[in-house]
C-alpha cells in the first residue's frame, strides 16, 4: 500500500481497486493530471528558489526542497507502506542529519485544502518523522493565484494521526 493509493481510494473505490490491480495498458492520461504535475513542479520550485533536488543524498546535503524520495517501512505487523512525498521542505529543528529537519509538504490547484490534502500530510509525517527521527507539527499546502506563492500550514494533531 501506498499513500498514491490512499488517495485514489479517498476519490473513489473503484479507481483505487484498478490502480492496483487494472491492465496499466489501458489507462488513460488527462489533461488535468498534466496541468497538475506542471503546476505542482512549478509551485515547489519557485517556493524553494530553484534549491530542488531529488533523492535520499539530498536530504544528507540538506538542500531546502527535495523531491522524489521513497520511504518504506510498516504501519501495523502485517501492513507494508511505501510514502512518495511529494515534496520535503527544510526547517530548523533536530534529526538524525544535524540541525536541521524536514516537513511534508503538497501543491493544491483549487482553493479549497480538502481531507485527501490533509490525510496525505498526515500519513506522510507518520514515516518521515520515523526516517528523520524528529517530530513532525505541521505540514504545508502550497498553491498559486495570480504568480504569487501562498502557503497554508495544517498542523498534524492526534485525531488527524489516527
Amino acid at each position: 500500500m501506498n499513500n498514491l493509493l490512499l488517495k485514489s481510494y479517498l476519490r473513489c473505490k473503484r479507481k483505487a481497486w484498478l490502480d492496483l490491480w487494472g491492465k496499466k495498458s489501458l489507462k488513460t492520461w488527462s489533461a488535468q493530471q498534466s496541468i497538475h504535475l506542471i503546476t505542482e513542479f512549478s509551485n515547489f520550485n519557485k517556493f524553494t528558489d530553484g534549491d530542488l533536488f531529488k533523492g535520499r543524498k539530498a536530504c544528507e546535503k540538506g538542500v531546502k526542497g527535495v523531491i522524489g524520495i521513497k520511504i518504506r517501512d510498516k504501519l501495523k505487523n502485517d501492513l507494508k507502506i511505501e510514502i512518495n512525498p511529494s515534496l520535503l521542505i527544510r526547517t530548523n529543528g533536530d534529526s538524525i542529519w544535524g540541525k536541521y529537519k524536514y516537513l511534508p509538504a503538497v501543491s493544491k490547484l483549487g482553493r479549497r485544502t480538502t481531507r485527501e490534502h490533509q490525510l496525505d500530510l498526515a500519513l506522510c509525517s507518520i514515516f518521515i518523522e520515523r526516517f528523520q527521527k524528529a517530530k513532525i507539527e505541521y505540514g504545508l499546502v502550497i498553491s498559486s493565484q495570480n504568480n504569487k506563492i501562498y502557503t497554508e500550514k495544517i498542523f498534524i494533531n492526534k485525531k488527524l494521526r489516527e
